[in-house]
């Protein structure tokens, strides 16, 4: 195995730099997504679960979008803390803000918010009069991590209703369309929606969707190129097994490799162990089931039924969203072998 010049000096995490040569594509999301932001008040909704590479994929279209003169604002609704959420004018104050601050625009909600009205109409009043008027070019809002909202019903409903509105009124030739077509919005969540929200006041049945999957035998192999990882059609194999083409596992995976901290007989021999490269990653994942126990409970029956199980859609969502199982028809499995040697260990000690 031959170690090459520039690799990373750790493991890769997070959004990665827009000229990484360790980001893979995954055809069609990216040209799909390039395209789909310059139609005038096109509305996108980009699903994964957790670290499987949404931020980075949505990164390079936004950069491609400023090279064209578009305007961005990208707003992570998880950056908001809980008191955000205490009332839905709140929670829409908190965004006026955000989007303001990322397109480097001053504070004007005192301006705007009118009490006499109601907080959907002033939201919508502060980005017609003020956001989207700002400027000649068209704006490209992303709404990272919106499942965060998913777990405050009496927002959520009022303010997933507005965002099917803004689509609305740009497809239709009323007084404003046109400036709401300068609206394109991407909307990135991690997991299908649970809430019992009306057929026609949702955004998640509308515009284009982009679901990223796992990597796939060609895109590890590949990958394991980059890293310099040989023979690497042997170590795909091994880790697709292993981790079910989780793009952060197998990141760290084949930097572990490159790096010859280990071999692929101990990655394979210590996954249970605290000494695994994974050890951090389940204990995250541990760690978030112990918040939840039917959660905690559900993943349980998955784990002992090898063979699949049907289980609760809204459990299968949350589940789901941070990568843990995978669906064949309508059978819940675990997400890769991995996760199902590792509980398995756990549960049964």
């Amino acid at each position: 195995m031959t170690i090459l010049a520039g690799l990373p000096p750790t493991p890769l995490k997070g959004q990665l730099p827009l000229d990484s040569p360790f980001y893979i594509y995954r055809p069609p999301a990216e040209t799909l997504l390039s395209k789909e932001i310059f139609h005038p008040g096109a509305l996108i909704r980009i699903r994964a679960p957790r670290q499987f590479g949404k931020t980075s994929l949505v990164a390079r279209a936004l950069s491609q979008a400023e090279e064209k003169g578009v305007r961005t604002a990208v707003v992570s609704l998880q950056l908001a803390d809980s008191s955000v959420f205490e009332s839905l004018s709140q929670f829409l104050q908190w965004l006026c803000v955000m989007v303001s601050r990322s397109l480097s625009l001053p504070n004007q909600i005192d301006n705007f918010w009118n009490p006499m009205f109601g907080s959907s109409y002033s939201c919508n009043d502060y980005f017609e009069s003020y956001l989207l008027s700002a400027a000649e070019s068209p704006l490209v809002l992303v709404l990272d991590e919106v499942n965060v909202v998913f777990h405050y019903p009496k927002i959520a409903t009022d303010f997933f209703g507005m965002l099917r509105a803004w689509y609305e009124r740009s497809r239709h030739s009323t007084d404003g369309s046109e400036l709401w077509q300068k609206l394109r919005l991407i909307i990135v969540y991690s997991t299908d929606v649970f809430l019992p929200l009306n057929i026609h006041q949702s955004p998640f049945n509308v515009g284009l969707l982009i679901t990223l999957s796992g990597f796939n035998q060609e895109q590890v192999q590949e990958l394991a190129v980059r890293y310099g990882v040989t023979p690497p059609d042997t170590y795909a194999s091994e880790l697709l097994r292993l981790v079910g083409g989780n793009p952060y596992l197998t990141q760290l995976a084949l930097f572990h490799l490159s790096q010859q901290h280990i071999t692929q007989e101990q990655l394979l021999e210590t996954v249970t162990t605290p000494h695994s490269i994974f050890d951090s990653h389940l204990r995250q994942q541990l760690g978030y089931l112990e918040q939840y126990p039917e959660l905690k409970e559900t993943m349980k029956k998955v784990i002992l039924a090898p063979e699949g199980i049907e289980i609760h859609p809204t459990q299968a969502f949350q589940l789901q969203g941070v990568g843990l199982i995978r669906f064949e028809q309508r059978l819940a499995f675990s997400s890769c072998e991995l996760y199902q040697e590792y509980f398995t260990h756990i549960w049964n000690r």
